[in-house]
């Protein structure tokens, strides 16, 4: 029996390597695909949503007028914080909450004693969702 020839052996081992670089590549593209779907992007923005947290503590009343408290709980500035009342986007919003601090959206959506369904979202992507009585 005949061995295989030297120049057949080398072009079988870089086809072989060939195959095997093209296969980890759509391996590892398919995995970066889906996190961009998941994630909403790239590393950075996932480190961001993650040290971005925010939470209803109260509502108040002042004279008729009420305000929705809300403490940025995250490690960064939180903008555009947006508040949904029973599902319905409250039009009055806080533009912006630095780490560890608290602050007051004015709804006029709330204009009766009951129980309401709250809840704040940021442009970070941190959200709260709670039910609260007034």
């Amino acid at each position: 029996m005949r061995a295989v020839s030297p120049i057949i052996s080398i072009l079988l081992i870089v086809v072989i390597t060939i195959a095997a670089a093209v296969s980890f590549y759509a391996f590892t593209s398919s995995f970066n695909s889906v996190a961009k779907q998941e994630g909403g992007g790239s590393g950075i923005s996932i480190a961001r949503e993650l040290q971005a947290s925010i939470k209803i503590l109260d509502l108040v009343n002042r004279s008729g007028n009420i305000y929705v408290v809300v403490q940025n709980n995250g490690n960064i500035r939180l903008t555009n914080i947006t508040l949904y009342v029973n599902k319905v986007l409250e039009k009055n919003t806080l533009n912006s909450l630095d780490a560890n601090t608290a602050g007051e959206i004015h709804t006029s959506l709330i204009t009766s004693p009951g129980e309401y369904e709250l809840k704040v979202t940021t442009e970070e992507g941190a959200s709260y969702k709670c039910k609260k009585e007034i």
